[in-house]
């Protein structure tokens, strides 16, 4: 390939990515694997509805006499809670669970609730240890790696099969989507879920040992969970049309969301702000958005419209703890009710 930069004529990559290739036309190779890829994996018509009801079919006879047929992420994005709004309409009994890696949004906590008291589903909260987070961000920060969501997702995905795998779920529901997210250059990041990259980043830019920061090797999450415990991911949203601009009008129609128009970074304002602002802080400076006991664990507040439940016959894993929606509660306007706990203003 030679020096002058070539961009798509369809899209807007272009050779900033080494290994970008173009056909005849000058369109890029993941434009034309995208547009091959439509009407098989992913669908923007009815055309997909058939393998959706095969899905949905298969789903509920896997989880039939079971306490949950799958299992949600629900993190109060748009593609998540679209998800569980779908997943309601449809009949699914998913386990609920949010990750709680400290960037939670008042937006995002405020989504969370809604979708909860909108379903009457019970939500699981799992809480990563807020000094392995700044730790390992700090290392990725350093690193220089292009793909700096590597320590959230990791975390994400290592919770949420682990608990999957300790409560018999074998249907992990993703809110991913070709429709939104499909094209990210290989060349750009590392994968998400490579403990052995994430192990070495930590040691080589890293000041302190992680605690109990969750990890999942090679081996349990490519091999232990899919073909031992039987666990695959599945992308609904793939077999629908899914705009996420009509989709965030249904979720602000049928429950009052408020999703954002473009959802925050994980990255907090101190972050994003040391390009320039006079009142940047170092990420190190930063406390957790949260309200914690000794033990991690959310403590839930009787403004936020949640408590914990009486009994809980999930797993007794010491970071995950059960809320249920207090019917009787207001809605906590703004985001100020945390759907597991409540926030701290930010320093």
């Amino acid at each position: 390939m030679s020096g002058e930069r070539q961009t798509c004529t369809y899209c807007v990559m272009d050779t900033s990515d080494a290994d970008i290739t173009f056909d005849a036309s000058g369109r890029c190779h993941y434009c034309t694997e995208m547009a091959a890829q439509r009407g098989v994996t992913w669908f923007d018509d009815d055309a997909g509805l058939p393998l959706l009801n095969a899905q949905l079919e298969a789903i509920k006879k896997e989880g039939k006499g079971k306490d949950f047929d799958c299992i949600l992420g629900l993190s109060g994005g748009a593609d998540s809670s679209y998800l569980a709004l779908k997943a309601h309409d449809w009949g699914l009994r998913p386990l609920v669970v949010h990750v709680d890696a400290g960037w939670n949004s008042e937006l995002a906590v405020a989504n969370i609730q809604r979708i909860l008291e909108y379903t009457g589903w019970d939500l699981h909260t799992h809480v990563i240890n807020w000094e392995d987070m700044r730790e390992l961000q700090i290392a990725y920060l350093r690193s220089g790696v292009a793909n700096q969501d590597v320590p959230q997702d990791h975390a994400f995905f290592a919770a949420l099969y682990k608990f999957a795998s300790d409560n018999g779920v074998r249907t992990v529901l993703s809110g991913g989507n070709n429709a939104t997210e499909g094209i990210f250059p290989t060349s750009w990041h590392g994968a998400a879920m490579d403990a052995i990259n994430l192990k070495a980043i930590h040691e080589r830019f890293g000041t302190q040992p992680l605690q109990d920061y969750p990890v999942v090797g090679f081996g349990k999450y490519y091999v232990w969970y899919p073909f031992i415990k039987r666990m695959s991911p599945v992308r609904l949203l793939n077999f629908i049309e899914y705009d996420k601009a009509k989709a965030m009008v249904e979720l602000q129609e049928r429950e009052e969301c408020i999703i954002p128009e473009v959802e925050p970074q994980i990255l907090p304002e101190a972050v994003r702000a040391a390009g320039g602002t006079s009142d940047a802080r170092p990420l190190d400076t930063v406390d957790p958005p949260r309200v914690s006991d000794h033990s991690g664990w959310l403590t839930a507040d009787p403004d936020s419209g949640y408590a914990p439940a009486t009994s809980d016959n999930s797993s007794q894993d010491s970071h995950f703890h059960r809320f249920v929606p207090c019917r009787s509660a207001p809605r906590t306007p703004g985001g100020q009710g945390h759907a597991a706990g409540k926030e701290t203003p930010r320093p």
